[in-house]
């Protein structure tokens, strides 16, 4: 059952999207309306997304988060990724628990519905309804599904419902950065890179070296994926890191790796480093000597 809430949202096109057509949009507000203009052109008010869960936070009247005001209703997110981008998806009051949010688990393969929002500057999606996915080839349909959108609407087979007044130059910038984003050649050397010590709460697009120093047990999902936490150092500190599946054969204590693309996520007041599923780890043939596992910044997140 959905709330009365969600049940006032205006039904328009729930567009089947990447998260990275959404967080890399423009979003813009107009009078009481607003949308996200992707990449591509189309202007989205409603999407449907499929991802896996990274983060899982929920918070009570009692508790509060910097930059959120939760005082008059408790307050969740979610953190997804779909191997393209992250997003939250944010929910309030009595929709955490009719959108069975304590449900949820980290590693959770989710479908969700919802409208875009933007909110200092970060766009989230507030959910109508969130699906758990057990079946794996939903993800294979889904890619299907994003595919053929974009071809039509660049077919004009399919046309923005409402025309936004258009910025000048605004929608090639758009289309100029993200083309810039998707061509750049996946080279180390080419690339910024960072050091742990520098890593936030919002760092994504991470590009770093870093020595294996620790590794915990392997566990394994309630949808049978696989995920192991390790230590990774640099000359300036270390962090934890979650690796998924088919990385974790990878993993050896004492080898150096590349990560590039990677993001960061916080659970439990831990700060983590991940790889998305369009990020790369693999060994670096430069092979990190100096490290410093004391100054530990999952730790030291206040």
């Amino acid at each position: 059952m959905i709330s009365d809430s969600t049940q006032k949202f205006k039904k328009e096109t729930a567009y089947k999207l990447s998260i990275s057509d959404i967080v890399r949009g423009k979003f813009i507000k107009i009078d009481n309306r607003s949308y996200v203009t992707t990449p591509f052109g189309l202007n989205i008010n409603r999407v449907r997304i499929l991802g896996i869960i990274m983060d899982i936070k929920i918070f009570k009247q009692d508790q509060n988060e910097e930059n959120i005001d939760v005082t008059k209703k408790d307050y969740a997110y979610l953190v997804i990724d779909d191997g393209t981008e992250t997003i939250r998806i944010k929910a309030w009051g009595v929709d955490i628990n009719q959108l069975k949010i304590p449900d949820l688990n980290i590693g959770d393969n989710i479908d969700v519905i919802g409208k875009v929002r933007e909110y200092n500057e970060e766009i989230f999606i507030m959910p109508e309804i969130i699906h758990m996915i057990k079946d794996p080839n939903w993800e294979l349909l889904r890619e299907l599904e994003k595919l053929k959108l974009i071809k039509l609407f660049k077919n004009k087979k399919i046309v923005n419902l409402i025309d936004l007044p258009k910025i000048q130059g605004e929608n090639s910038a758009i289309s100029s950065s993200t083309d810039e984003k998707i061509s750049k050649n996946v080279d180390f050397e080419g690339l910024d890179k960072i050091k742990i010590k520098n890593l936030t709460p919002n760092s994504k697009k991470i590009n770093l070296i870093g020595k294996i120093i620790e590794m915990e047990d392997i566990r394994q999902t309630s949808n049978n994926n696989k995920v192991m936490e390790a230590l990774i150092s640099d000359e300036t500190g270390c962090v934890f890191l979650t690796v998924w599946n088919e990385n974790i054969e990878k993993v050896k204590i004492g080898e150096s790796y590349l990560i590039i693309n990677g993001y960061v996520s916080t659970f439990q007041n831990k700060l983590y480093l991940n790889i998305g599923k369009f990020g790369e780890f693999r060994i670096s043939n430069n092979k990190l000597q100096d490290i410093n596992a004391d100054n530990n910044i999952s730790l030291n997140l206040s």
